[in-house]
């Protein structure tokens, strides 16, 4: 399991150069790490709330806006010009000094969907 979390990551790093051609700033890759209560990770579909505004040592609550900075501006610019980004989720394990481990997924497309 170790040696196929460091094979992804190493492949993270062979592929940058395509990212070079773009003037925009893009998002590599997003982190499901279970700290945003609105986040939705069912494999093949993923809802990302983004990031910013989040109360990370209470209940994990929305407490202000975001903003359409940073990571969040990277993410709007992969939508734009159809450019997938990487997954990364976190998993419990208790073995872990962290209680969690991470492991590359898969890239995905970024898509746009507003709350009813």
């Amino acid at each position: 399991m170790y040696l196929e979390c460091a094979l992804g990551i190493k492949s993270l790093h062979l592929n940058l150069d395509k990212f070079k051609n773009y003037v925009f700033t893009l998002a590599l890759a997003i982190v499901l790490s279970g700290q945003y209560e609105d986040d939705v990770d069912e494999s093949e579909d993923v809802v990302y709330t983004g990031e910013g505004g989040n109360d990370l040592l209470g209940k994990k609550r929305q407490i202000k806006d975001q903003e359409l900075k940073h990571g969040n501006l990277a993410l709007k610019n992969n939508m734009e010009q159809s450019i997938p980004a990487r997954v990364v989720r976190g998993h419990k394990f208790q073995a872990s000094y962290s209680n969690k481990v991470y492991t590359y997924d898969e890239e995905m497309a970024v898509k746009w969907e507003v709350e009813n």
